[in-house]
């Protein structure tokens, strides 16, 4: 699954800096996008049109600033109705469930995740 599209929609939306498939341990405050490990489904009827889950995972060092900054990626992510670049056109984006919080990890920092799940046309 190509993440661009997803990174693109949130790059100048959001200020805390944002990756694709790692994280660095270093990073204190930022967001993570992660594909599925199934990897995107196709549309038997609907030819070109796939259907995927991926992941965002919140780091920060606090836990209200990290739930928050996880509540704006998926109100971003959920307003899209339909979105086009060269890469891809996104018919929906959809969160399916409220920011999970995990224990602290390396460097005491709290990590939230949220899957979503969408609809898209590769160019």
């Amino acid at each position: 699954m190509n993440l661009n599209p997803f990174y693109l929609i949130l790059t100048g939306q959001i200020s805390s800096p944002i990756y694709m498939y790692h994280l660095p341990e270093s990073v204190s405050e930022g967001i993570l996008l992660l594909g599925s490990a199934s990897g995107a489904k196709l549309d038997a009827d609907l030819p070109d049109y796939k259907k995927a889950k991926f992941q965002a995972i919140v780091r920060s060092n606090n836990f209200q600033s990290g739930y928050d900054l996880a509540k704006q990626v998926m109100s971003i992510f959920k307003e899209i109705k339909s979105y086009s670049d060269d890469v891809a056109f996104i018919h929906f984006i959809q969160p399916l469930h409220d920011p999970i919080a995990f224990p602290s990890s390396k460097g005491n920092f709290t990590e939230f995740s949220v899957n979503f799940e969408t609809v898209y046309v590769e160019h």
